[in-house]
């Protein structure tokens, strides 16, 4: 069932995504990260996110601590490049995947992404986060941003975040609520597992980024996401 569980959290996050990069920015090469709130919360909850950008190629590392594993053993990767966008894990918890699946990639080509952003269109407004009041405006790492209400989602109560337009809103690759943001979230709280957790972005380095970060790890191979709804019925 856990094997279930983490493929079909996959899947949800391919369909949840259509936002497309807007070109270059304040941020066309470097490396974001943010650090949750996880006092008093339980293993496998996001602890960091760390946002790798290279004009419009961008790596999402979903850091989840796992046990007595370092903190960063267990990671979420998605990563956009030329030829599409892959998904997959890597650490103690994808070990314990079937072999079929344990070093594999799902794989969206850049041509399928866009009849998934078509479909897409038609799901509920309502589970999507809006900006419901601007609060004023700040800065935050040294970028421009407003502080906001985020509302529109029925179970999550309206928040404060803070957001900038300094580029676009990347972090909705992986955040279904996210997604439909005209702006990048900078300071938020999502909801996941039953559990509000609060992320802040901590550090924005304007750095070169290897080419090789943007790449399929070696040792993966990619699988479809038909391929992948296949594996899952034949373990059912």
């Amino acid at each position: 069932m856990k094997h279930c569980r983490f493929i079909l959290g996959c899947i949800a996050l391919v369909c949840s995504l259509s936002v497309q990069l807007l070109g270059q920015s304040a941020f066309p090469e470097g490396i974001l990260t943010y650090e949750a709130d996880t006092s008093g919360q339980l293993g496998l909850m996001v602890s960091h996110i760390i946002v790798y950008k290279k004009a419009d190629l961008v790596r999402i590392e979903v850091l989840r601590p796992h046990r007595s594993h370092p903190p960063d053993s267990e990671k979420l990767i998605f990563i956009q490049n030329k030829k599409g966008r892959y998904y997959y894990g890597i650490g103690p918890r994808s070990s314990e995947l079937p072999d079929s699946i344990a070093h594999t990639a799902l794989f969206i080509s850049n041509h399928h992404q866009k009849s998934l952003d078509a479909e897409t269109k038609a799901i509920d407004p309502n589970n999507y986060y809006r900006i419901d009041q601007q609060l004023g405006s700040t800065t935050w790492l040294d970028l421009p941003a407003e502080r906001v209400i985020l509302a529109g989602i029925p179970e999550h109560k309206p928040h404060e975040a803070i957001v900038t337009t300094a580029f676009p809103n990347l972090l909705g690759y992986y955040f279904t609520s996210l997604k439909k943001l005209p702006s990048m979230p900078l300071r938020f709280t999502f909801y996941e597992y039953g559990r509000f957790t609060d992320l802040t972005a901590t550090s924005l380095k304007l750095q070169k980024v290897p080419d090789h970060l943007f790449e399929l790890e070696p040792g993966y191979t990619t699988m479809t996401m038909f391929q992948m709804l296949e594996d899952i019925s034949k373990m059912n």
